[in-house]
């Protein structure tokens, strides 16, 4: 499906493999813009699950819109909701519009293998409307030209003008029916997904800074604003936690950066993570929920091989009975950290016992 003014970009990013266990949805640049992020993110799934490059399936998930950030920025008082609102249409239908097309692609094939899907992307109102919001706390001419736009008093406070861009963008959200129909329309198949038994694994996103700086300066943020678009019944949320440097992961506590409320269920270390670099011999380390989401993949993965029978929700339960406690909230972390040994005995023993008696 396509909205006007939103075009997806879902496909095959490489080869057709012919049989591929795990499949990841992200973005795969030219060749020249390397290292791309899919890659990346496909490389610790490989290195942390053993799998060869043929047993996973990377698949372009972008969209193009026909709004620009620069067209929000450069439209008049008088048409700038209007335009914010043709780009944030555009963007939200864009990804759920990709996402739901590689989908479609994999439950509409009866032999498909594929367990595990990887998407480290994450759309929330707090991360369309940031380029707006930072501008009108910065920029005085643009923060008049939102007052004119939001018909605000000339004496408005700029957490005023923030506050009315992000209040927008979120309405958008709950109002659009554009964004409706696509969200209904990957909602139906992620469920054809989740019932053949295909586990989605979603990164919970990098706007907690973000949220704590909002919160400093005092602006009231709508309470779902850092919610990723995909947080729903079919997928696995993972935020991310940063490791202390000692043996213990008692003293872990939840990434600066890992988005709050924004889902998740669960969370993985993604603070300084190896990843590839331009040159692939030269050690590079990276942090963020991009990071943290493939290392849950790869032990999601292996779940599924240790007991081929588990269903989604099966899995979940083992996940959750194989959280360590760490430092932050339920909101930032989800459930806890998981432990991947913990959870490894915990599928060889549903091999043999009820997941829901398993201690």
């Amino acid at each position: 499906m396509k909205i006007a003014g939103s075009s997806p970009i879902a496909r095959y990013a490489e080869r057709k493999e012919r049989n591929p266990k795990v499949a990841v949805f992200d973005y795969f640049a030219d060749k020249k813009e390397e290292p791309r992020h899919g890659d990346q993110v496909e490389n610790i799934i490989r290195r942390t699950s053993g799998l060869p490059d043929s047993k996973i399936q990377n698949y372009q998930n972008a969209y193009q819109r026909e709004t620009s950030t620069e067209d929000v920025f450069e439209s008049s008082a008088a048409r700038f909701r209007d335009t914010l609102r043709s780009f944030t249409i555009e963007s939200v239908t864009g990804f759920f519009d990709a996402t739901e097309q590689n989908l479609q692609t994999i439950v509409s094939n009866e032999k498909s293998k594929v367990r595990v899907i990887n998407q480290s992307q994450s759309q929330a109102p707090a991360r369309i409307a940031r380029p707006f919001v930072e501008k009108a706390l910065t920029d005085e001419d643009f923060r008049m030209k939102m007052k004119d736009a939001f018909d605000l008093p000339e004496r408005a406070h700029k957490t005023t003008v923030a506050e009315a861009i992000l209040n927008e963008v979120d309405h958008i959200f709950d109002s659009s029916r554009y964004i409706a129909t696509s969200r209904n329309r990957y909602l139906e198949t992620a469920k054809k997904a989740y019932d053949k038994g295909i586990a989605h694994v979603v990164t919970a996103g990098n706007l907690g800074r973000l949220a704590t700086f909002y919160d400093q300066i005092g602006l009231d943020v709508p309470e779902d604003a850092y919610r990723s678009v995909l947080a729903n019944d079919f997928t696995t949320i993972v935020g991310a936690t940063a490791s202390q440097g000692t043996t213990t992961t008692r003293d872990d506590k939840a990434a600066s950066f890992t988005s709050v409320n924004a889902g998740a269920e669960f969370s993985m270390h993604g603070v300084n993570v190896e990843v590839i670099d331009e040159d692939p011999h030269k050690p590079h380390f990276s942090n963020g929920t991009s990071f943290s989401a493939p290392q849950t993949t790869a032990l999601i993965h292996e779940l599924f091989e240790v007991n081929p029978k588990l269903s989604v929700d099966e899995m979940e339960d083992i996940l959750y009975k194989s959280t360590l406690p760490v430092k932050g909230t339920k909101e930032q972390v989800g459930a806890g950290q998981i432990d991947p040994e913990r959870a490894v005995y915990l599928a060889e023993q549903s091999r043999f016992v009820d997941v829901a008696i398993l201690v």
